[in-house]
């Protein structure tokens, strides 16, 4: 058996509509270890979170279709397994937090007895029993015990995001998916929900993938990052290779567009020019040429390899072949 919890291998995700198709994944493959934090990063449009649904068998279906690839989780290929058994997996052996806290709640049931369906339905116990886990799991996350039984309404973003970490982690699964989990938080909350999260994934040895724009946070909670564009990997390293040493021409683009404070010089970003191709209509070879400073003309007709450039820091682009 592997030595990874979850491996994702040429995986390609199509969706399907009247207008054409539109590639969203095309060919990704990521390895994730027992107890890893892996952070997924790019653009609006990348396949972030795609890729994550893909994990969990939820890309809608019509439009959206899982054309090849195999997604292992423990040694076992998730998409050849029947919904029934998928129904078992998900927010039980693998969680998923959701971007907006405020519709992935239900509002017209208590925050606890929502929790407490998940445990009753994965652990075969009572709804009572299922209420006392959700008092300790909201206790876990920083939120009174007593507030089981107050409805999502009452609560502040940053509280109903708790609640949503405290969902993914009543069951105690082997790994959680968080899709921006911070994105519509104030600067503050947003420092204290990452806290937390890294405080539970010290605390009960989850593995996470975290899927954010902002550099900064997959810093502060992730030990390996993989950077997305147009449906790819295009590197792959652990943070401190990648922060430090990064090689790909579209990852050097995102570190610069962020602001220096220690570079007294530079008055002005250095963003990547132009906007991530339609998925619709990808351009031929390596899908970042067209805004490449580096590009060749070997990347307008061929796909670059993944080649290792360190230990398990990976890069697709023909500088490094």
């Amino acid at each position: 058996m592997s030595a990874n919890l979850l491996e994702i291998k040429n995986l390609h995700v199509h969706y399907i509509t009247d207008d054409g198709t539109a590639k969203a994944v095309n060919g990704i493959d990521l390895a994730l270890k027992p107890g890893e934090s892996l952070g997924l990063v790019g653009e609006t449009g990348a396949g972030k979170t795609t890729s994550a649904l893909s994990v969990l068998r939820l890309v809608p279906n019509p439009p959206g279709k899982i054309i090849e690839g195999e997604i292992n989780f423990n040694g076992e290929n998730l998409l050849k397994k029947r919904e029934r058994e998928m129904r078992r997996i998900r927010g039980n052996k693998i969680s998923m937090i959701f971007q907006d806290p405020m519709t992935s709640l239900n509002p017209v049931f208590t925050v606890g007895r929502q929790i407490a369906e998940n445990v009753a339905l994965h652990q075969n116990v009572s709804i009572k029993k299922g209420i006392e886990r959700a008092r300790e799991m909201l206790e876990l996350v920083e939120i009174p015990g007593g507030r089981v039984y107050d409805y999502p309404h009452e609560f502040s973003g940053g509280m109903r995001q708790r609640v949503l970490i405290a969902m993914a982690l009543a069951c105690n699964p082997a790994l959680i998916i968080a899709d921006e989990p911070t994105t519509a938080l104030d600067v503050t909350i947003q420092a204290q929900v990452l806290e937390i999260i890294k405080g539970l994934m010290e605390k009960v040895k989850t593995s996470l993938i975290m899927i954010s724009h902002d550099l900064g946070v997959v810093r502060e909670v992730s030990e390996r990052v993989a950077v997305m564009y147009a449906g790819q990997i295009v590197e792959v390293g652990s943070i401190r290779s990648v922060f430090q040493n990064h090689k790909h021409p579209y990852t050097i683009g995102l570190f610069g567009s962020i602001p220096d404070i220690d570079d007294r010089e530079s008055t002005r970003l250095k963003p990547t020019p132009g906007l991530m191709p339609d998925a619709m209509e990808l351009p031929e070879g390596c899908p970042f040429h067209p805004r490449c400073p580096e590009a060749m003309k070997k990347c307008s007709e061929e796909t670059p390899e993944s080649v290792e450039i360190d230990e398990r820091h990976f890069v697709s682009c023909f500088l490094y072949s």
